[in-house]
């Protein structure tokens, strides 16, 4: 079963995607911080990783920094930060998709999609 991992320091936003994510199958863990997303990535290895940037800790983009410096899991930045030069950073320090708050659910679901597919691709 396909594992993703939530990383968002709101649980109300946790819960959101959790929710729409296991009703299509997948496997969701969760975390609350940066910090708490690269240990996971580390020792639980998932599938993909949904990131908040605006976190305690260790902020989604320092994550996503980190997590490039030893895996390729495809991640998605999720997060109400939608200014062009946030969505650029994002995506330049490894990010694979960045989707703004407020989002649609179904449109998230199908990005995961989009990306656990051009993910197998390339292995």
């Amino acid at each position: 079963m396909t594992q993703i991992l939530v990383v968002d320091d709101e649980p109300l936003y946790q819960q959101l995607v959790k929710v729409n994510l296991v009703k299509e199958n997948y496997d969701v863990i969760v975390a609350g911080n940066g910090l708490d997303a690269v240990d996971m990535v580390a020792s639980q290895h998932p599938d993909l990783v949904i990131m908040d940037v605006m976190m305690p800790k260790m902020d989604g983009l320092s994550a996503c920094e980190r997590i490039r410096q030893f895996s390729n899991v495809p991640i998605i930045i999720l997060t109400a930060r939608g200014e062009e030069q946030d969505r650029v950073r994002g995506l330049d320090l490894g990010a694979d998709d960045y989707v703004v708050k407020p989002f649609s659910a179904t449109e998230l679901v199908a990005r995961v999609r989009a990306v656990l597919r051009r993910a197998e691709t390339t292995e």
